[in-house]
């Protein structure tokens, strides 16, 4: 019985995954699936601070606000851009 139960459950798992990544692919044919938009930042902005927070003038959490980015991994990501 749950074993049943298990096979079940396991093939109503796969339909949904099954029915997601059909919707996804359907979408970026109709080019309505973009994903994630990228973060825009003011090219002018960015070096100001890269240059102060490289220099050891500004801290990293105080460089990620003044770019209002909330996450370190995006914060480090952009200033390697930047590089």
């Amino acid at each position: 019985m749950l074993y049943l139960l298990k096979n079940i459950i396991k093939s109503l798992e796969e339909n949904k995954k099954r029915k997601i990544k059909d919707g996804i692919e359907r979408a970026k044919l109709d080019k309505k699936y973009l994903g994630r938009k990228p973060i825009e930042l003011d090219d002018q902005l960015l070096k100001q601070t890269a240059i102060a927070f490289l220099n050891k003038q500004l801290t990293e959490q105080q460089a990620m606000e003044n770019l209002n980015i909330k996450s370190r991994a995006t914060f480090y990501r952009k200033i390697k851009e930047y590089r």
